[in-house]
């Protein structure tokens, strides 16, 4: 490899085969965009396949016909999704304004289109799909069906409104706004971070370097203040929850009932130690009640929001038994069951039902990612997936079928449609190896070494030199991260490893990482060793790591260096 295509566009040339956008269409019928990007491929469980399903020249006409314009598509649009076995909807990004479209397959003809501006942002369709909320730089506005456009907010500078940066992106958020369930309502923070220092940065790109300072919050110094609003779409005005507590406190996992009645917050503490769920009724902003709370010696870390099995009943996620998972709760606030399944962490819903679950979570100590079923009554958890792998999946509505996609060690990328009950399997793609008859990778092992507390195993990766012989002396890179949300060793084609470790392995070193205590996957006393004590244990671990390599006749001894950025880097 060279320098170039290690690092450059994805490995640029050796990019693993792979198959994009895949949606069940039906219980029985799957669509996919086709190697060239251009059309929807139909794959459905009888084997049959319909090629040019549905093409950009299709899509192209369609939505020229509705706005009068001339229209211009690379691709089919990566956003797409179905909304019902005729209509599948998208965002379409025109050469002056953005577009919400629904495309009926059976007529050829745009449904229902929507124009927005082209300078919006984080931009959300109502379910009742009459309006759009997003974006207008720091301010929420909505346009509804007959192009009208109404400001949400008017906001100076530094107060930012439905942004999902706020809170720094920390506890999951992913975005700023929520729409209600009947469509009426939207929930949105509000961040005010007028007070919050300026910090510098220096802008390398640009001709000549500038500098362009940020709001950020020092260690110690004054945070941004976080408030929620809900706004009305009928009567035009705005509520704030009246929300107690520090101004500089975090309110997270934000979720609307589903009568659209009530929002649920997981108030947390500045100090992250103290969560408190509580429930406000919209109509007025005020504490409806507190249903319970979460405290930790460590800290506690709400990052994924309520999932409503139906008016009385929801999941809250948390990791106060040791492993993140599932808990059922109702509405008063009364734990019904617990899901802790071994030492399985729940990653993310695949489907959620009243009766049971399918989650994403780990295997084989953080190193894999199957898919599980649990049923909510008796708590019985199995996993669907068999293979040891790092899958992610799709399931049908009536949960016979899942779309498959897995990496191992040995296998690139291996696509499939699989029924749950495990009788059939219909193979899409066994992607080769990227390399292969291209360059000769060097050699991969995954090894396990002992942590610095004698007791807990740590997963590694070593890359031998090209050309490797065991009588000579090699140079060593460690390659290192080692901090939460952050797993580099897994058991995904080639151990995780990147076009740079192959790289340097090829140039004649030794390429080593160890996920130290303190890294992602594991459980949360496995991570939480890093509380109030960066970088101690995990360099103690690091050191383990070291004294695996000196005790390797290859290994030189004097050259060994380490590499590494963020918290690598700390």
């Amino acid at each position: 490899l060279t320098i170039e295509e290690a690092t450059l566009g994805a490995q640029r040339g050796f990019g693993t085969k792979a198959i994009y956008g895949a949606q069940w269409r039906t219980n029985n019928e799957l669509t996919y965009i086709d190697a060239s990007y251009k059309a929807l491929v139909s794959k459905k469980t009888d084997k049959s396949t319909v090629e040019n399903f549905v093409t950009t020249a299709d899509l192209e006409s369609a939505i020229a016909a509705a706005t009068n314009e001339k229209v211009s598509l690379r691709t089919i649009p990566f956003d797409y999704h179905w909304e019902n076995d005729k209509e599948f909807a998208f965002t379409y990004h025109g050469e002056n304004d953005k577009y919400f479209v629904i495309y009926n397959v059976e007529t050829k003809k745009v449904s229902k289109i929507i124009k927005f501006a082209a300078s919006s942002a984080e931009e959300i369709i109502a379910p009742n799909k009459n309006y759009i909320v997003y974006l207008n730089k720091n301010n929420v506005e909505i346009v509804f069906n007959n192009g009208e456009v109404v400001k949400v907010t008017n906001d100076p500078d530094h107060v930012i409104n439905g942004s999902s940066n706020t809170h720094r992106n920390e506890f999951g958020i992913d975005r700023g706004m929520w729409i209600s369930p009947d469509s009426k309502k939207i929930l949105f923070y509000k961040k005010d971070e007028r007070m919050v220092k300026d910090y510098p940065l220096v802008d390398f790109g640009a001709r000549i370097a500038e500098v362009k300072t940020i709001k950020y919050p020092m260690a110690g110094l004054k945070s941004e203040e976080v408030s929620l609003h809900v706004y009305d779409i009928d009567t035009k005005t705005t509520t704030p929850l009246n929300i107690e507590g520090d101004k500089e406190q975090f309110l997270t996992m934000p979720t609307w009932s589903p009568n659209s009645e009530s929002v649920y917050v997981g108030v947390l503490n500045r100090g992250q130690n103290h969560l408190k769920l509580q429930r406000y009724t919209v109509a007025t902003g005020k504490l409806d009640k507190q249903l319970f709370e979460e405290k930790s010696k460590t800290y506690v870390e709400p990052n994924t929001p309520l999932k409503f099995l139906n008016d009385k009943e929801f999941i809250y996620v948390s990791e106060k038994d040791g492993y993140r998972q599932m808990y059922r709760y109702n509405t008063s606030g009364k734990q019904l069951n617990s899901y802790v399944y071994k030492d399985v962490l729940f990653k993310s819903f695949v489907d959620v039902s009243p009766k049971e679950i399918y989650y994403m979570g780990t295997a084989n100590k953080g190193m894999d990612k199957l898919l599980y079923k649990v049923d909510l009554k008796s708590g019985k958890t199995i996993p669907v997936t068999k293979t040891s792998a790092t899958y992610s999946v799709e399931m049908n509505k009536d949960k016979t079928w899942y779309y498959s996609q897995y990496t191992n060690f040995t296998t690139p990328n291996n696509v499939s449609l699989n029924t749950v009950n495990g009788k059939s399997t219909i193979e899409l793609l066994n992607a080769p190896n990227p390399y292969e008859g291209k360059r000769v990778l060097p050699k991969v092992e995954m090894v396990t070494i002992k942590a610095a507390d004698g007791k807990t195993n740590l997963n590694g990766r070593l890359l031998y030199p090209a050309n490797f012989n065991e009588n000579e002396k090699y140079p060593v890179m460690v390659y290192v991260y080692g901090g939460p949300h952050a797993q580099l060793v897994s058991n995904r084609f080639g151990g995780g490893a990147g076009g740079f470790d192959y790289y340097m392995a090829q140039q004649g070193f030794v390429v080593f990482t160890l996920d130290n205590r303190g890294s992602e996957n594991r459980g949360r006393d496995f991570e939480h060793v890093i509380h109030r004590e960066l970088g101690q244990n995990e360099m103690a671990d690091q050191m383990k790591g070291v004294e695996f390599l000196k005790s390797k006749k290859f290994v030189d001894a004097d050259k060994i260096g380490v590499y590494g950025w963020s918290f690598g880097g700390f």
